[in-house]
């Protein structure tokens, strides 16, 4: 493969860390994102060490924070002026802390950084994946099967007006993250770049996930768990989604772990919800 750059978010995460190693000896050039300087560094060494490359770098960005989005595009634009895919693994998670968290923007957390940190990442850097005929690659959650009936709060995401759960704004921003990969096939049509979504599980044991649920929703969200999925497959899915020329072919936007269509809630495939939520996003990120 000529060399191409992956660009990949949450790099303190297993599946961040496993889809550089992979995309590293595919011969990419691996530009890992984190907001936490001492475990982003962590990870580039690691990728490094086991992607067996030279060609990985870091950058420092706080997702939750417009502000931080924005110089990281121009880092990024100023760097890498072709982009074959964009990676977004990072993810805020921590569903034990019930309270309503908002940034320093104004913006509830889970919505700040688990979509509209994405979504304005990718429209900041759309020149660069137009000119590679780049991928962007969007996370949803196998556990999203435990919410079959979910939608997104279009007149309220940040939850301010309604009874807060973490649960809930995480889940919603994972399936916001699906109706955007769906989206952006139709809104960038012609332009080269190619929108996927995977549906993957938590991998390993993750109590943040799972500890504030009920009995009945924890047993639900076990019985839609890995699969037998490893850290090292979920780096090679991730590779693969971003790199494989044959997945740009494959019609459905949500993929699961066998590149087929995935189930989803009734609402990811919503026309007029995916195009509300679009418009709903740019205004919130001033696009």
């Amino acid at each position: 493969m000529s060399r191409k750059t992956v660009v990949i978010t949450g790099a303190s995460s297993e599946g961040a860390r496993a889809a550089g190693v992979s995309a590293a000896r595919a011969g990419a050039r691996v530009v890992l994102i984190s907001g936490h300087p001492q475990r982003g560094t962590a990870a580039r060494d690691e990728v490094a060490k086991r992607g067996q490359s030279s060609e990985v770098t870091l950058l420092i960005a706080d997702l939750s924070l417009q502000s931080s989005v924005r110089e990281l595009g121009r880092q990024l634009l100023t760097e890498y002026p072709s982009i074959h895919a964009l990676i977004h693994q990072g993810v805020h998670h921590q569903l034990r802390k019930q309270e309503r968290e908002v940034t320093a923007e104004g913006f509830e957390r889970f919505w700040a950084h688990n979509h509209l940190g994405p979504f304005l990442l990718t429209h900041l850097l759309k020149e660069a994946l137009v000119k590679a005929h780049g991928r962007v690659i969007t996370i949803g959650s196998t556990r999203l099967k435990v919410y079959p009936r979910i939608t997104v709060y279009l007149d309220d995401p940040g939850m301010e007006r309604r009874s807060y759960s973490a649960t809930r704004a995480f889940y919603q921003s994972k399936l916001a993250q699906i109706q955007f990969a769906i989206s952006l096939g139709r809104q960038w049509a012609g332009t080269g770049v190619v929108a996927k979504a995977l549906s993957v599980p938590s991998i390993g044991a993750d109590p943040t996930r799972r500890g504030g649920l009920p009995w009945f929703r924890r047993l639900a969200h076990d019985a839609t768990g890995s699969r037998g999925m490893t850290t090292k497959k979920l780096g090679e899915l991730y590779a693969v989604a971003a790199l494989a020329p044959g997945v740009a072919k494959i019609p459905p936007v949500y993929l699961d772990d066998r590149l087929e269509e995935a189930w989803a809630p009734i609402a990811a495939f919503d026309v007029k919800q995916q195009d509300a939520l679009w418009a709903l996003s740019a205004r919130s990120v001033g696009l």
